[in-house]
């Protein structure tokens, strides 16, 4: 659960974002492609953290290049090191 006093400023800041979406009746693929830069008014963290339910993770890339430092977990997926524009 996600509480309004835990609230703090997102360390990153989304400047563009592309879904496309496979709808299969079994199961349904989404690329999501985003531009991303770290925001100043945050404190720095080492992680990018996106949420979500149900997701089975197929693969990452940064720049064109498969990222490794990736963790799937029940609610979403963290990003390790990233840098600080991608």
């Amino acid at each position: 659960m996600i509480r309004r006093a835990d609230y703090a400023p997102p360390a990153f800041l989304i400047d563009t974002v592309s879904l496309e979406f496979d709808l299969v009746p079994k199961r349904t693929v989404v690329r999501n492609t985003m531009r991303l830069r770290r925001n100043p008014d945050a404190a720095r963290a080492a992680h990018l953290e996106l949420m979500g339910e149900q997701l089975e993770f197929v693969s990452a890339e940064i720049d064109g290049k498969p990222f490794g430092n990736t963790h799937a977990y029940e609610h979403g997926l963290v990003l390790d090191n990233v840098p600080d524009e991608f």
